[in-house]
């Protein structure tokens, strides 16, 4: 799989921030090029096929194509991470099933520097919030996924 730097250094961890510190340290996606994004796009779609998610190479062809066709479509320009830079054509994110949502997590996990239980990463519970659109909606999911996760005290790897 194709990973991203963290921005640590040997003084400073960065790995768990939101936003990173630093100049000209690129935000991960923001400057890709589109052909990056299909490169990506298409590289994990087929880690998907090997891993058995996407189960033919029919099915592997049909939803490259849908994913290609949606990122041509979501195709905007932007400023890249720093003012001195030209402008570069980016894709907004496409639109990941469960499945495919759930194995990239599981692999995030997997491949995670600096995480405990990484053996545990087949076993990752994915609660799909993107379907929540209120923060009190999100606040009853939140509390729903906290209680399964918990398990009475079993604790069932989740995110």
């Amino acid at each position: 799989p194709l990973l991203h730097k963290t921005g640590c250094t040997r003084h400073f961890c960065q790995s768990a921030r939101m936003i990173k510190t630093g100049d000209g340290e690129p935000r991960v996606g923001r400057t890709k090029t589109v052909p990056a994004i299909k490169d990506e796009a298409n590289d994990f779609l087929r880690q998907l096929r090997q891993a058995d998610v996407i189960t033919s190479d029919h099915q592997l062809a049909c939803r490259s194509a849908d994913v290609l066709r949606e990122i041509e479509s979501n195709i905007v320009e932007v400023q890249a991470s720093t003012s001195r830079s030209p402008a570069v054509q980016t894709a907004r994110p496409w639109h990941q099933s469960y499945e495919e949502l759930q194995h990239g997590v599981r692999l995030a996990w997997l491949h995670a520097p600096k995480c405990i239980m990484r053996s545990e990463y087949q076993s990752l519970r994915l609660f799909d919030l993107r379907h929540v659109e209120s923060s009190v909606e999100m606040g009853k999911s939140l509390l729903e996924g906290l209680t399964e996760a918990f398990n009475h005290g079993d604790i069932i790897p989740s995110v």
